[in-house]
């Protein structure tokens, strides 16, 4: 076995230029592949990235119909839904649109009352949440808000400085119209504007208030019984329990959402939930991430080719060291063997080669991605880990050596006297 490893390595040596130009032929199919599979782990990486930073993986929105008593979100309901083991958290929404005009900018918004406890796992950029009134909602407005808001002058023109405006309106008052059939106008409080964000957050356009201090303000504001942004019955009287309009459900896993989604649509109630589209997205990223793999693969079948050709031209050019080693009485495994081994050196060493240049080329268009497409500092666009660096040294490795198979077995089938004749 040690006189084969020499002869092998004596051999590649006297050929170096073609040995070289074999490797580099593999790690340039190696390379090609590692850094596609890369960028199509990195595009999902950074899908799946927005959609956690959103938290809205884990988050159900629980709609129900105002007008069915059996299908209403009431504070009977919640505690139905928080009684579902898989459910961490829930708590009711209260929703009511209206027309705001503050400060020469005017806009139509949905705001949401939530409950204290919830507003207060708000990050707040400015503001503060303290001393909130309990007479009238003061709001809180989602970092992005101000881009929404149209200048009121005549044309209802967007100003210039419309993505730094929301955070001029905290502390201010503003006029708002209830768009509903009574039709009220009050001024609230700007309170706080939420923390910034380097992207879109479920928060983002978001309008909120404190649930309990909203229910009081709209029972106070009754008409014909019927308290401000309540529905009523089909016979036009009112309940005699307060119907949210949605209900937010927080699941302890992204496993048990479609369990948690199911059980809820069963108890007569709409959901709608981001992991839907969570999943379609993986779909695409799955058929992107085998479209790179497929490019890369044929790069790495190139060179494979070239081995092959490597492997038969060094048959040949050999044939007369193959009979003498026959006629010294080389067993035929032995000389299937020794090509074998010296395909499989010129596969491993250009993967490795392959691999090692790839976490260099990787490190070169993160950074070019993050100039060009402008993403924050540190974003990874090509994600390469060390399993999918050691997969790709054994996949050329075994092609490799599957390249090498057939020259071996022709090396080995060679008749001595044939191989002189040859040579002669």
């Amino acid at each position: 076995m040690k006189w084969i490893c020499k002869l092998t390595f004596k051999n590649l040596f006297r050929r170096r230029i073609r040995t070289i130009l074999t490797i580099l032929g593999i790690a340039i199919g190696i390379l090609s592949l590692v850094v596609l599979i890369g960028i199509g782990k990195g595009i999902e990486n950074q899908i799946l990235k927005e959609f956690d930073e959103s938290g809205s993986i884990k988050r159900i929105e629980v709609s129900g119909n105002g007008r069915n008593k059996y299908k209403s979100i009431t504070d009977k309901r919640i505690e139905d839904f928080s009684k579902i083991p898989e459910v961490c958290n829930v708590y009711p929404v209260s929703e009511y649109e209206i027309y705001i005009d503050i400060d020469k900018y005017i806009g139509w918004f949905s705001v949401k009352g939530i409950p204290k406890e919830e507003l207060l796992k708000l990050e707040l950029e400015n503001g503060s949440m303290d001393k909130l009134s309990k007479v009238k909602p003061d709001l809180i407005l989602g970092d992005m808000i101000g881009s929404l808001l149209f200048y009121n002058d005549g044309e209802m023109s967007f100003s210039t400085d419309k993505n730094n405006r929301t955070d001029q309106l905290t502390g201010k008052k503003a006029q708002i119209t209830f768009l509903s059939e009574q039709g009220v106008k009050d001024t609230f409080y700007i309170a706080a504007t939420l923390k910034k964000n380097d992207s879109y957050t479920i928060n983002s356009f978001s309008v909120y208030c404190d649930i309990d201090v909203l229910k009081r303000y709209c029972k106070k504001n009754s008409v014909n019984g019927v308290p401000l942004t309540q529905q009523a019955k089909e016979d036009g009287s009112r309940y005699n329990e307060w119907i949210y309009d949605q209900a937010i459900v927080t699941v302890d896993s992204v496993e048990n959402v479609d369990y948690v989604v199911k059980k809820l649509q069963d108890m007569g109630f709409e959901t709608y939930n981001e992991k839907e589209q969570l999943d379609t997205t993986k779909r695409i990223t799955n058929i992107i991430k085998f479209m790179f793999s497929c490019i890369g693969a044929i790069s790495l079948l190139v060179a494979i080719i070239g081995i092959g050709n490597t492997m038969t031209t060094a048959v040949y050019d050999r044939i007369g060291e193959i009979g003498m080693l026959k006629m010294l009485g080389c067993d035929l495994d032995e000389l299937r063997f020794m090509f074998l081994f010296e395909a499989g050196i010129i596969s491993t060493i250009g993967g490795i080669v392959g691999v090692v240049t790839s976490y260099g080329v990787n490190g070169i268009i993160n950074k070019i991605v993050t100039i060009v497409l402008k993403f924050p500092k540190g974003t990874t666009f090509v994600n390469l880990d060390i399993k999918t660096a050691i997969l790709a040294v054994i996949f050329a490795l075994f092609l490799g050596m599957l390249a090498g198979f057939l020259p071996a077995r022709w090396a080995s089938k060679i008749m001595p006297l044939d191989a002189i004749k040859k040579v002669d």
